[in-house]
């Protein structure tokens, strides 16, 4: 199969466990930005449960706008409270620091869009895994794209929660299991473990539009 996915910032687990069920993963470049949706927040496993980390957007931009213009406001340090969330939230964990420095740059730089970033992070973490994915990017924006399962609206309003297998999480000891949360603590937990259950969940990942 091909799919059709929408840019999202530190993806969910599923995210990538469907990239990798398709043949060719293509990426919506094209659209306008999209209000309370992943394309600028993530969630995290943090002391207290899920913890949300966002990404403020410049004010004064249209809502009209195309998400490859959209960029972050910097009037507060939010990369430096995200990497601190992160570092607080997995130090411990058993890989953090085996991925850090790397990830570290991209969370710090100030990106020329939202899109961008999420773009540099997301092709960051298929290198890091060694996961057999080409991303890909419209070149205009289309409402249906026959010969792919168009997913772009997928993840809205946090409509797909598909159950995955459990893994030892951070502070779990705390809290019960948090079903399909960013990427980054897949990563952060399992290291390059998270292949094979990345590789493993694809196999039984159904798409429901």
């Amino acid at each position: 199969m091909n799919i059709l996915l929408d840019n999202q910032y530190c993806p969910p687990i599923s995210y990538f466990a469907l990239m990798l069920k398709a043949e060719v993963v293509m990426i919506e470049k094209h659209e306008h930005f999209v209000k309370s949706s992943n394309r600028n927040r993530c969630q995290i496993a943090g002391p207290n449960g899920l913890q949300l980390l966002s990404i403020p957007i410049e004010s004064g931009r249209s809502h009209r706008q195309y998400f490859t213009e959209v960029k972050a406001s910097y009037a507060e340090d939010w990369q430096k409270n995200h990497w601190q969330s992160l570092c607080s939230s997995y130090r411990r964990s058993p890989y953090f620091e085996f991925y850090e420095y790397e990830l570290e740059d991209l969370f710090l730089q100030k990106a020329s869009s939202i899109y961008q970033l999420n773009v540099a992070i997301t092709e960051s973490i298929i290198s890091l895994l060694k996961l057999d994915i080409q991303l890909t990017f419209t070149d205009t924006y289309e409402k249906s794209y026959p010969d792919f399962i168009d997913a772009r609206a997928l993840y809205k309003e946090g409509k797909y929660a598909p159950t995955i297998p459990t893994y030892i999480q951070v502070f779990g000891d705390r809290h019960s299991f948090l079903n399909d949360i960013s990427i980054l603590d897949l990563l952060f937990t399992q290291g390059p473990n998270a292949k094979e259950y990345l590789m493993t969940l694809s196999k039984h990942l159904d798409i429901i539009l």
